[in-house]
């Protein structure tokens, strides 16, 4: 079964923790956890094998949920979207660019350093321009992953599947967010 997850870091080591398994731990079970909602990943399992998880530090959950809404009506209407990493202390942007091709969508990671784009979010402000450089610059962005030192292979998703997941872990992103806040960037 192919799923696709936000989940949380645990003790700023490699292990990962779904939101739903975060939220169906105890009140004692989530302070062990050790968790922070500033150390967020995108987990995605095809077949039930992992393939991002712990690999993509993805930051911010708050930033992340906020830009599932736009991410999920974009796809629904067939178009391209993307969802930038909520760290903005480095470097290079991270992006995970989701391109639909009729019944599927292809999600990867792509990169980029130019300074003007990677300060954008998709659902904010200058989000059409964001959506107007990642379609000039794809192949480029997509390409200049290994170079940014990651192992992300790009992976054929169900539509479906995947705007279903997105609106759920929107929700529970939410509940997340209420019980231990936003994260910082």
């Amino acid at each position: 079964m192919d799923d696709l997850q936000l989940a949380l870091f645990q003790e700023a080591g490699a292990d990962i923790l779904s939101l739903a398994s975060y939220l169906a731990l105890s009140e004692a079970e989530r302070v062990a956890a050790d968790v922070s909602p500033s150390w967020s990943s995108i987990s995605l399992l095809v077949a039930c094998e992992e393939q991002w998880g712990p690999r993509v530090s993805f930051g911010a959950l708050g930033v992340i949920v906020d830009q599932l809404p736009q991410a999920r009506a974009r796809l629904g209407a067939g178009d391209l979207a993307v969802i930038r990493s909520g760290v903005f202390d480095v470097a290079n942007a991270v992006l995970l660019i989701l391109q639909p091709t009729g019944d599927q969508v292809v999600a990867a990671f792509g990169t980029t350093d130019d300074l003007l784009a990677s300060g954008w979010l998709p659902h904010e402000r200058f989000g059409d321009e964001l959506y107007a450089f990642v379609a000039k610059n794809r192949q480029a962005m997509l390409d200049a992953m290994p170079a940014a030192g990651t192992d992300l292979s790009p992976q054929t998703l169900d539509r479906v599947m995947l705007t279903t997941a997105l609106e759920r872990e929107e929700r529970l992103g939410k509940e997340v967010i209420a019980l231990i806040g936003r994260g910082t960037s």
